[in-house]
């Protein structure tokens, strides 16, 4: 299941780097938190049992999520994630787990709009 990869390994992914400069390998990974916050990692990085002091997004802030599909085969699907705060631009590394990130990311909230 996607949100227990999420939780306990992360899942590889593509995260834009800042003033337009294309985009960084990462890890993306949620705690267990009643209210789970969503982090980027290194992707070498293990993730930790407790994320004290790490700066995350708090999924409970999640108003939109913009869906790119991939044009062509082998493309990776691009997702904007818009927060309250901002947004996250991320391309997932595979695209097998797109519909599960979706769900797990909304957690079953109808206020969260899902574009294509």
């Amino acid at each position: 299941e996607v949100q227990d990869l999420l939780e306990q390994e992360g899942i590889p992914a593509y995260v834009a780097v800042a003033a337009g400069h294309g985009f960084s390998p990462k890890k993306i990974c949620i705690d267990q938190c009643e209210s789970p916050t969503l982090y980027v990692l290194e992707p070498d990085s293990s993730v930790p049992a407790i994320f004290f002091g790490m700066q995350g997004f708090n999924l409970s802030d999640l108003q939109r999520i913009v869906v790119g599909m991939p044009t062509h085969p082998g493309a990776k699907p691009l997702l904007s994630l818009e927060f309250e705060q901002g947004f996250l631009p991320v391309r997932l590394g595979d695209a097998m787990v797109l519909r599960g990130l979706v769900g797990v990311f909304c957690n079953g909230r109808s206020d969260v709009q899902i574009l294509q």
